[in-house]
C-alpha cells in the first residue's frame, strides 16, 4: 500500500494520535465539569449555624482554669491564658478533641484548662486561641461557636 493509501485509511480526523488527544482534552473537560458541580453542591448544602455541636454544650464549668505561666510551651500557655480570659466563651464551646467521654469526662472546653488536659492537647489549644482571638475582636458567643464548630468539626 502507498502512503496515499495509509494517509486516506486514517480518514478526516487526522491521525490516531490527535484523535486520542481529542478524546483524554473531552474526558479531562468532563471530570473538571463534574468536580465543578460536585463543590457547588457541597458549598451550598454547608451546615447551617447554629447546628454544631458547640451549640448543645450547656457548660457549668465551675472550676478554676490553672495559672497558664506554669506551663513552658507557649501553646499550652497561649491556650491558658485565652481560658483564663474568656472563661464564659470556653465554657459554651465543645472541645473537638472529644474530651467529654471517658476518662476526662469534660464538660467543655473550659474544662480542659482546669486541669493538665489542656498542656497536652493541641486540639484544645488551637480552640482555645482561635476562640480567644475572635472574643478579643468582639465576635459574638454564637459566631465564635459556628467558626469553631466549622474549623474542628
Amino acid at each position: 500500500m502507498g502512503s496515499k493509501q495509509k494517509a486516506g485509511r486514517r480518514g478526516a480526523g487526522g491521525n490516531q494520535a490527535g484523535g486520542r488527544s481529542g478524546r483524554w482534552l473531552t474526558g479531562a473537560l468532563i471530570a473538571l465539569g463534574a468536580l465543578a458541580v460536585v463543590a457547588v453542591v457541597y458549598f451550598s448544602t454547608a451546615r447551617p449555624a447554629g447546628s454544631g455541636k458547640s451549640f448543645r454544650v450547656t457548660g457549668g464549668e465551675t472550676r478554676a482554669v490553672l495559672a497558664p505561666h506554669q506551663f513552658g510551651k507557649l501553646g499550652a500557655f497561649m491556650g491558658y491564658a485565652a481560658a483564663q480570659r474568656h472563661r464564659d466563651v470556653m465554657d459554651h464551646l465543645y472541645c473537638y478533641c472529644q474530651c467529654d467521654r471517658p476518662p476526662s469526662y469534660h464538660k467543655s472546653l473550659l474544662s480542659c484548662f482546669v486541669d493538665q488536659h489542656g498542656a497536652n492537647c493541641d486540639v484544645c489549644q488551637e480552640q482555645a486561641r482561635q476562640a480567644g482571638r475572635m472574643a478579643d475582636e468582639g465576635k459574638s458567643i454564637d459566631e465564635i461557636r459556628t467558626a469553631i464548630d466549622r474549623t474542628f468539626g
